[in-house]
């Protein structure tokens, strides 16, 4: 169980980073609508 946390992190942390960057631009995007 170790060893497929080890290999499918990178692709988590992936997704949470791709994740965080949409919800950056939509607050980046709300904010300039201001």
């Amino acid at each position: 169980m170790l060893a497929i946390d080890i290999k499918f992190l990178p692709y988590i942390d992936l997704s949470f980073l791709s994740l965080n960057i949409v919800k950056f631009k939509v607050f980046l995007s709300a904010f300039n609508s201001h």
